[in-house]
């Protein structure tokens, strides 16, 4: 892959674009996302749930379908966290 070289003609503005946004899709998605998820989610996910008693609070549809959801997001967390690699 070829690396783009920056050009004299881009202005201070553009390059000081380029770390913001570099540093928040990393504070953001890498940082935040991860103490959200194994910090406090994951956690609780796989200590407190019971699946038969959240089954006779919500209909088995909404259970099955919460938990395809949540691996859906785990998915999604690690793409993203191929896309900061990418990134950087």
């Amino acid at each position: 892959m070829k690396e783009a070289k920056i050009d004299k003609s881009h202005s201070q503005i553009f390059l000081i674009n380029g770390w913001v946004l570099l540093f928040s899709f990393f504070l953001f998605r890498a940082v935040y996302l991860t103490v959200m998820s194994f910090g406090y989610v994951a956690p609780w996910f796989f200590n407190k749930y019971d699946m038969a008693v959240q089954i006779e609070d919500y209909s088995y549809f909404e259970v099955i379908l919460t938990n395809v959801m949540f691996a859906f997001y785990w998915v999604l967390y690690l793409m993203n966290l191929w896309w900061f690699y990418k990134l950087v």
